[in-house]
């Protein structure tokens, strides 16, 4: 029952923020534009900033987030912003059948090129089906040390104590996912299951890695160095438990 419960208030605490809702509500209020304002450049990355926004809430719902010190929060925000937004925006995107809209795609063209947006599409084609495994999963890589590609370019904020209590913490969150997926596909399916969801993750990592537009970085960092800033380390108040 703990596990089942785990289960359950994490993803009610990832569709608490109505991101699909949210979206389709964006992409229906576009279409009802004159097509000369319709989806700029700027309110698309606005709708997409908003997928790693979503990020914040979502993890900072969980108590493990508040026991942690403030060094602490703020590595895992930093070192792992990158690969769980782009991952929660493919999310997101998938639930809200965003690229079904065609300006929102002519749009994302734009910022990231015609090639991009096409082989982002069919990696999003094989992504798992299952998207409530994959809300989970976003938030076992957000207790991650890093789970974004390391750029040498800028220095990497790493701080070795406590390391061993952020891997107790996805302990917690992998054991629950795996007995879920062996309880609803059986052993072998819930390993290959498996393997494709770390594979999507991999995949999306990778393909933001290669294309990452200057103005999707510069939408990256400000919003990062925004949820750093407004970091609060005592809001436990907020929290949900869902332990």
């Amino acid at each position: 029952m703990d596990e089942w419960n785990l289960l359950s208030n994490i993803l009610n605490s990832y569709d608490e923020q109505n991101l699909v809702c949210i979206t389709q509500a964006f992409l229906k209020q576009q279409l009802a534009l004159p097509p000369k304002i319709r989806m700029k450049k700027l309110i698309t990355l606005e709708l997409i900033g908003s997928h790693f926004q979503a990020v914040q809430p979502f993890l900072k719902r969980s108590p493990y987030f508040y026991r942690l010190p403030h060094d602490m929060q703020t590595m895992i925000l930093q070192n792992n912003f990158l690969g769980t937004g782009n991952f929660n925006t493919v999310v997101a995107s998938l639930e809200a059948n965003a690229f079904r809209n065609e300006f929102y795609t002519a749009q994302c063209c734009q910022i990231y090129g015609e090639a991009t947006v096409k082989s982002t599409y069919r990696i999003m084609e094989r992504v798992e089906p299952n998207l409530s495994l994959l809300k989970v999963l976003i938030m076992i890589l957000a207790f991650s040390t890093n789970c974004s590609i390391t750029d040498y370019k800028e220095p990497i904020c790493l701080i070795t104590i406590n390391v061993k209590y952020l891997l107790s913490i996805q302990n917690i969150f992998i054991t629950m996912l795996w007995k879920y997926l062996v309880y609803q596909y059986g052993h072998e399916n819930a390993v290959r299951r498996l393997l494709v969801m770390v594979k999507n993750y991999l995949d999306v990592l990778q393909k933001a890695h290669e294309s990452a537009a200057q103005q999707h970085r510069t939408m990256v960092d400000n919003i990062t160095e925004r949820i750093v800033d407004t970091l609060v380390v005592d809001d436990s108040t907020n929290a949900i438990v869902i332990e």
